[in-house]
């Protein structure tokens, strides 16, 4: 059974439906719960395509390699949105290896729906936007320090903003990831601070035990929604 909450950015409403796994092999756990999260939008009145920003957590490595033709079939496709994956031992529960949040949007236009990809195209989506939002996946970049591990990551947010003519002030939401013991978190926060012309709404910030591309520590998502369709 999934959990749903929702929340309001500039005035807009965004649905979060979570569930994780208990118990089973990596691929059915992760099956079922992507099937409890869709059958939550369900009652909600929205479709798997209303889904925006998709989150995989996952217990390690040698579960996720388990996870990949799952994952293909039922996250990606049709199914595709912005994302980001993770791995937090603390999002675990008993023998569960995997856990899935969908943000969705009930948009006044579904023909809107415009996934943008990368150039060259890498396995996630640039962003995802549909009516007034704009959903980034998160932004993850490599580099010798951390500090340059952000101004890249940072860059990429701020193209994917130029890219739809969407300002800071339209910025309402950054969620900040940081591997554990590679930067105190203090840094992370500091650097977003000086970096965004704007602060959003609402900044929330996670450890976590590493990033999904091993050469990479620290992530930001940004969500937008512009005044006016």
């Amino acid at each position: 059974m999934a959990d749903i909450r929702r929340t309001y950015l500039r005035g807009g409403e965004i649905t979060v439906v979570s569930a994780g796994g208990a118990s089973g092999a990596p691929g059915e756990q992760l099956e079922s719960v992507v099937a409890a999260c869709r059958a939550a939008l369900a009652e909600e009145g929205l479709s798997n395509l209303d889904v925006a920003l998709s989150r995989l957590w996952m217990r390690d490595r040698e579960s996720a390699a388990a996870l990949n033709d799952e994952r293909e079939r039922l996250l990606r496709g049709e199914f595709r949105s912005a994302s980001s994956s993770f791995f937090s031992r603390q999002r675990m529960s008993g023998d569960g290896v995997v856990a899935v949040e969908f943000y969705a949007v009930r948009p006044l236009d579904r023909s809107t729906r415009r996934i943008v990809t990368f150039d060259p195209p890498r396995r996630y989506a640039h962003y995802l936007a549909v009516d007034n939002w704009l959903f980034l996946s998160g932004m993850a970049e490599e580099g010798d320090t951390m500090d340059t591990q952000f101004d890249k990551a940072f860059a990429q947010v701020e193209s994917a903003l130029e890219l739809e003519g969407v300002s800071w002030e339209d910025v309402c939401s950054a969620s900040l990831f940081l591997q554990r013991g590679k930067a105190p978190p203090d840094w992370m926060l500091e650097r977003f601070r000086l970096a965004a012309p704007l602060q959003p709404h609402l900044v929330t910030f996670e450890i976590v035990d590493e990033l999904a591309n091993t050469p990479k520590h620290l992530e930001i998502e940004i969500i937008a929604r512009r005044k006016s369709a």
